[in-house]
């Protein structure tokens, strides 16, 4: 059940993107559609081999220097991140896509937070990453909803504040990143001399939520806020 709930999350962030592509795609030639659906769909493919391929007989769950899940899962989507963003700035993405979907969309974390709780029960986290702990992303995500709808649909919300909104978003999610984190390389802070951290997480589909869901959210972010400030100018 669990397995079938990641996948099925992840199948739906997947369209849900794609959705939100052919917003742009509508503008675009038949043939520039084609290549952009093709590589978005080859990116998504090639990433989930790459991270079947690293997760393969515990590779990344080694603890050994250079730490091997950091280097490997986090500054691969953080780069992508920030390349693809930088690279578009300037492109239909930010005029076609309705400035709601990137807030909607962070909607998902209450799901992601259930699914956490759940991962926990089966004794692949520690509490300490739950909303039973020190995680408060669900009562953040939602916000999502009113935020988006308020500011855009019904403006009663200035825009400004949608951006402090995304801002604390993003803290958000560090936070818990921070303590997935030390609950991996240092049981020790949370009073623990076993592993907190068992090593299906690092494996598919698992995995996803630190190489996929938690990054597409900070994607999101920062896309809304460049999205705003152009709206804004």
């Amino acid at each position: 059940m669990l397995v079938f709930t990641y996948l099925f999350v992840f199948a739906s962030l997947v369209t849900a993107i794609y959705i939100a592509l052919r917003k742009v795609f509508r503008y675009q030639e038949r043939q520039k559609v084609k290549r952009a659906t093709f590589f978005y769909f080859f990116g998504i493919i090639a990433w989930l081999i790459y991270l079947y391929l690293i997760s393969y007989n515990g590779f990344i769950f080694d603890k050994s220097m250079p730490p091997r899940f950091p280097i490997l899962v986090f500054i691969p989507s953080i780069a992508f991140i920030g390349l693809f963003l930088y690279s578009k700035r300037n492109s239909l993405l930010f005029e076609h896509i309705p400035t709601t979907w990137s807030i909607y969309y962070q909607s998902f974390r209450i799901v992601m937070e259930l699914i956490i709780l759940m991962t926990y029960t089966a004794g692949l986290i520690p509490i300490q990453v739950t909303f039973e702990g020190y995680n408060f992303e669900i009562v953040f995500a939602c916000t999502a909803p009113f935020v988006g709808y308020f500011t855009f649909v019904k403006p009663i919300i200035p825009k400004k504040i949608a951006i402090i909104w995304n801002v604390i978003g993003i803290i958000f999610l560090i936070i818990v990143v921070s303590i997935m984190v030390s609950s991996y390389f240092a049981p020790q802070v949370w009073g623990s001399e076993t592993e907190l951290i068992d090593i299906r997480f690092t494996q598919l589909p698992f995995i996803l939520l630190p190489a996929f869901m938690v990054p597409s959210a900070i994607f999101m972010h920062i896309f809304s806020i460049m999205q705003i400030q152009k709206t804004s100018c």
